[in-house]
């Protein structure tokens, strides 16, 4: 058989991703995702909706992500419910894309605490981004997470 008969058996049976994997973390593709600086910082917050008021606070849901849609920085955003707690998974492209955030939805956050409060504000992501929150986000107590060396992102 041909070497390039095996490498096309080779490539249909294992797939292209045993091939990038054979080719190791030295391609330029691989290596630049590597080296890519993460400062992505999520948000987790947490409320707790006042009782009778589940429907209008998830009545809000659909403006908070009308309004976050539209911001470039924002990676990833949804609400969960488990009963009368709600919780908010939020990501953002770093420090900023979070402050532009909180400046967008103010009016309609401010409408959801007329009826709920945050009961545990999380705020995760490098030292440095989280360095450009602490002061912004000092009035809403909330626990800095800084994330440990070694991992990766995507």
């Amino acid at each position: 058989m041909d070497t390039n008969k095996n490498r096309r058996n080779f490539m249909t049976t294992a797939g292209a991703g045993a091939a990038l994997a054979l080719a190791g973390a030295t391609t330029p593709v691989l290596a630049a995702s590597a080296a890519k600086k993460d400062t992505c910082c999520s948000l987790v917050p947490y409320f707790e909706v006042a009782a009778g008021k589940l429907d209008a606070f998830k009545a809000l849901g659909p403006k908070f992500v009308a309004l976050t849609r539209k911001e470039p920085g924002c990676l990833y955003y949804a609400f969960s419910f488990n009963g009368q707690a709600a919780h908010c998974r939020e990501g953002y492209k770093d420090a900023a894309a979070v402050l532009a955030h909180l400046g967008n939805v103010d009016a309609v956050l401010k409408e959801a605490l007329t009826i709920s409060k945050i009961t545990r504000l999380e705020v995760h992501g490098p030292a440095a981004e989280l360095d450009k929150l602490r002061t912004p986000l000092a009035g809403l107590s909330p626990q800095f997470f800084v994330l440990a060396d070694g991992g990766f992102r995507r």
